[in-house]
């Protein structure tokens, strides 16, 4: 991956990381409606600072969104991933993984305890990637999202950040 730098993301890079939501948006990996691929990336809750993304020659390739799993005082030790995404073209080449090990040294270097993350249970190949990276299985919330039709279930992931747990 010599040709990428992993950086924090900019308020400039909106545009790039909504084109990769929409590009890459799949029933099996969102119950939510696709996103338009103007949507303003950074708006509600979502800061430039709470990105980590891959950058291709100084473009976006990828991001993961890791954002405090409450606003709880008792519960800053927790941070979730809402959000991982690589450009179609660039899927394969160990970016993802890149991605979410480069987030789990942030959320430690920032005290974080642990990172959890919900995926539904047809995503197989979000399932392998975050497995591959020491993820476990902590939960399955049955028939949790009606996708296409269908009851799926949702899985909650963890990563202990902390030897004692």
């Amino acid at each position: 991956m010599s040709d990428f730098a992993i950086r924090a993301a900019r308020r400039t890079d909106g545009p790039a990381l909504a084109q990769i939501d929409h590009d890459t948006w799949d029933p099996a990996g969102s119950p939510a409606p696709r996103w338009p691929a103007d949507v303003d990336f950074f708006g509600g809750h979502t800061r430039a600072g709470t990105i980590v993304l891959v950058a291709d020659d100084g473009a976006p390739a990828g991001y993961v969104k890791l954002v405090p799993a409450s606003e709880l005082q008792s519960h800053r030790h927790v941070l979730e991933v809402h959000g991982l995404a690589v450009a179609p073209r660039r899927q394969g080449h160990g970016i993802g993984r890149a991605l979410l090990r480069a987030a789990l040294e942030a959320a430690r270097a920032g005290g974080a305890r642990r990172v959890r993350l919900r995926v539904l249970a047809t995503n197989r190949r979000a399932i392998g990637l975050y497995e591959s990276v020491g993820f476990s299985c902590e939960a399955r919330l049955s028939e949790e999202f009606e996708v296409g039709g269908r009851f799926v279930d949702d899985l909650v992931m963890s990563y202990s950040l902390s030897s004692s747990t």
